[in-house]
């Protein structure tokens, strides 16, 4: 969560540098928006252990879910800038999460990132994260970039989705007019005053 504030203080200060302000992000629209906090809300919770079930399997298909819920809202809003950007990368995540049952993070990124005793807790685990093994598949797209000033490490996807919402957030402060959601006033400025 504090990379995502992070990246959205950086489209924050983009804005700012391109003229924009912040009171011009809520002339923006985004359809199905209260589905990110939701999706982000369940990856944040630990799976519950019910009765009869794997914690694991219950664990990666929540993961899968809330990754599913941030696909449509990426898909709904693919036309404003940033939207795209954010629509490849969650994909990207859904794609390894789906294909590995869980996330594989890469022990020597954790180290570099200053996390090594995340290394030790991941060790045996299961669900929605695991330590990398020569069992997993797709690994240059897992959690393999490490961020030491943070101590975490991000994947491709990642990248990609934290780079549109960098984008749209610096998008969505510039001012309404210049967005160019109608170019029809100015037409007919012009054509009232031809004689």
């Amino acid at each position: 969560m504090l990379v995502l504030a992070l990246i959205l203080a950086a489209g924050v200060l983009a804005g700012y540098a391109f003229g924009g302000r912040l009171r011009h992000l809520s002339t923006v629209r985004v359809r199905w928006w209260w589905l990110a906090p939701i999706a982000l809300g369940i990856q944040a919770l630990p799976a519950p252990a019910l009765p009869g079930t794997r914690a694991d399997l219950l664990g990666v298909g929540l993961l899968l879910g809330s990754f599913g819920l941030l696909l449509v809202l990426a898909a709904a809003n693919v036309r404003q800038p940033g939207f795209a950007l954010m629509l490849v990368g969650v994909a990207m995540n859904l794609v390894v999460i789906a294909a590995n049952r869980g996330m594989p993070v890469s022990a020597s990124a954790l180290r570099r990132a200053g996390a090594a005793e995340s290394v030790a807790e991941l060790r045996g685990a299961e669900g929605k994260h695991h330590l990398a093994t020569g069992d997993d598949v797709l690994v240059p797209l897992t959690d393999v970039i490490p961020v030491p000033g943070l101590r975490v490490v991000l994947s491709a996807g990642d990248v990609v989705a934290y780079g549109g919402v960098a984008v749209f957030v610096a998008w969505a402060m510039r001012r309404p007019a210049r967005r160019g959601r109608s170019r029809a006033p100015r037409r007919a400025r012009r054509s009232g005053t031809r004689r």
